[in-house]
C-alpha cells in the first residue's frame, strides 16, 4: 500500500518511468489511491503500445515466447542474479560496444548520451528480471493496442476476475490526479504517437506540464548524462509545488 504519513506527508508524489507509469495510471483511477498521490510525474509514459517499436519488445510479441516459457512451467524472465551481473561486468569493460547494444535492443538508445564510466554500477541492478505474466500482458498490449487489463484468453477466468468474458479496458478519463508527461521524440517504446494517444484520454485539465525532448530515447530520462540538468529540476520544481 502507499504510506502517504510517513516522513510527515499528508500525500506523496509518484515518479514512474516506463512501467512505473503505467502502474501509475491503472492504479491513481480510483479514490483509494488517488487521495494519496498530490501529482504524478511520467517519463517516458507508457499505456498505449500499438505503435512501438522497440526491437525487443515485438519480437516478444511476435514470437509469443512469453507464452510459450510460462506453458514450459517457468514463471521468471531473466532474473538479477551474481553471474548475470559478472557477465555484464566483464563485457562492459572489454566491449561497451555491447552494452550499448544490449540496452538500445530494448528501447532505443543514445550511446552518447550514456557514460559508459558507469556501465559497471548499472548493471549491478539491471536487468532485474520480471514475471512471464507481465511479458504476456505486454505481449497483448502490443497486439492489441489497447490499455487493458490482462487477458486470460480463457472466457471462464476473465469471468471469475471481471465477471466478463473479455478484459475491461483501464479507464483513463477516471484518473484524478494532476499529470506531468515527459516524453522523448525518438522513444521507440513509449512511441510519441501511443503518448499523444494516452494524453487525449487523459483529463486534459489534470495535464500540469508536458514536455517532449527531441533527441530522448526510452532510457536517457533515468540514465542519460544530460537528464540532472534537462529534466530533473523542473520535476523538482513540480513536486515543491504540488506538495500538501
Amino acid at each position: 500500500g502507499i504510506n502517504a504519513e510517513y516522513g510527515g506527508q499528508s500525500t506523496l508524489s509518484y515518479v514512474g518511468h516506463s512501467q512505473g507509469t503505467m502502474i501509475g495510471f491503472s492504479t491513481f483511477t480510483t479514490s483509494q489511491w488517488a487521495s494519496k498521490i498530490n501529482i504524478l510525474v511520467a517519463l517516458a509514459p507508457v499505456a498505449y503500445l500499438a505503435n512501438c517499436e522497440s526491437k525487443l519488445l515485438v519480437a516478444v510479441a511476435e514470437t509469443d515466447v512469453a507464452y510459450k516459457i510460462q506453458d514450459a512451467g517457468h514463471y521468471e524472465m531473466a532474473p538479477s542474479s551474481e553471474a548475470m551481473s559478472a557477465f555484464l561486468d566483464f563485457a562492459c569493460n572489454h566491449a561497451p560496444k555491447f552494452c550499448d547494444l544490449s540496452v538500445c535492443a530494448i528501447a532505443g538508445c543514445d550511446p552518447q548520451n550514456f557514460n559508459e564510466s558507469r556501465y559497471q554500477i548499472l548493471f549491478q541492478h539491471y536487468p532485474a528480471g520480471t514475471s512471464t505474466l507481465n511479458l504476456c500482458h505486454y505481449t497483448q498490449q502490443v497486439e492489441v493496442a489497447n490499455f487493458t487489463h490482462y487477458d486470460y484468453l480463457n472466457a471462464t477466468e476473465n469471468i471469475q476476475h471481471y465477471s466478463s468474458t473479455s478484459p475491461p479496458m483501464y479507464h483513463l478519463p477516471a484518473v484524478t490526479v494532476p499529470v506531468a508527461l515527459f516524453s522523448g521524440a525518438r522513444d521507440s517504446l513509449a512511441d510519441p504517437l501511443d503518448v499523444q494517444h494516452l494524453k487525449s484520454e487523459l483529463p486534459h485539465n489534470l495535464i500540469v506540464y508536458q514536455e517532449e525532448i527531441d533527441y530522448y530515447c526510452h532510457t536517457d530520462f533515468v540514465w542519460g548524462i544530460d537528464a540532472g540538468q534537462v529534466i530533473y529540476p523542473t520535476i523538482i520544481d513540480l513536486i515543491k509545488k504540488f506538495q500538501r
